[in-house]
């Protein structure tokens, strides 16, 4: 399981395509190579980040059954953070991508904060440029968490294997061998 970490390191990975952006900025004003490099760099980690975060939910997190009586897509809230990650980018003329490791440290870390202490983590480009596709999915108890799938869903599903992610934050996976269920 990821979690207590796993949240953090959700919302760390979906911030890939500002560093991408970072990085095409640069180019654009014709900036030196390590510049670049670096915010490339950087958004390539957290793009590898991403990546293995499924795969360690899958090993590290117990399966469950879960009873669902509602499933919604998700997946539509990419337009929300393209456009969130872009307004820095088109709100000047010209974008420095030299600023100051003090602004750098605000702009990340009040994304970061507001992600992370809202619980309003509902997408993640990196993981769906891997094929992933996102859910809301409300519980038999009436609780409503994300889900994260390779499944195209396009009806409801009552019963689904997952594996905790993060808090409010699960992966579908594989029926185990040995069953376990949800507490009732």
């Amino acid at each position: 399981m990821l979690n207590p970490i796993g949240k953090a390191v959700l919302v760390t990975s979906s911030l890939a395509p500002v560093a991408f952006g970072y990085g095409v900025a640069a180019i654009a004003e014709g900036r030196g190579t390590s510049e670049t490099c670096r915010w490339f760099v950087m958004g390539a980690g957290l793009t590898v980040i991403a990546a293995l975060m499924p795969w360690i939910a899958r090993d590290g997190s117990a399966p469950i059954k879960v009873k669902t009586k509602g499933l919604k897509n998700s997946d539509k809230e990419v337009l929300v953070f393209l456009v969130t990650y872009m307004i820095p980018f088109i709100s000047k003329p010209t974008f420095s991508t030299e600023p100051s490791l003090i602004i750098i440290i605000y702009v990340f870390g009040v994304i970061f904060i507001s992600v992370y202490h809202t619980n309003m983590f509902t997408f993640n480009p990196m993981l769906a440029l891997f094929g992933y596709h996102f859910y809301e999915i409300e519980t038999e108890g009436g609780m409503k968490d994300l889900l994260v799938s390779k499944s195209v869903f396009r009806e409801q599903v009552n019963d689904l294997w997952i594996a905790r992610m993060a808090e409010y934050v699960y992966l579908e996976v594989e029926e185990p061998e040995t069953c376990l269920t949800q507490p009732g």
